[in-house]
């Protein structure tokens, strides 16, 4: 087996890192070492995205609208979130 930090595919490293005496031998060194943007650059990109294809909106508008949902405690089939749809 070897180990390929570089590899998207984070599951070997996972496995690498719980590994611990006086089982397994410890591992020492880069786990995984990726190049991709960052959770932040993410959402911002998608942000930007959104903002292009539907414009900035504004929270006036939001509060405003006719479509709203009530959102309440626990269902009776177990379910958590709304009780429906409104407007």
């Amino acid at each position: 087996l070897v180990h390929d930090e570089h590899s998207p595919n984070p599951n070997l490293a996972f496995m690498l890192s719980r590994m611990a005496n006086p089982d397994f031998p410890v591992p020492i060194g880069v786990f995984r070492d990726v190049d991709q943007i960052s959770y932040e650059e993410g959402v911002m990109s998608q942000v930007q995205r959104a903002q292009q294809t539907r414009g900035k909106g504004s929270l006036k508008d939001l509060y405003a609208a006719e479509e709203t949902w009530t959102v309440t405690g626990q269902s009776h089939d177990g379910h958590n979130g709304h009780n429906g749809h409104h407007g």
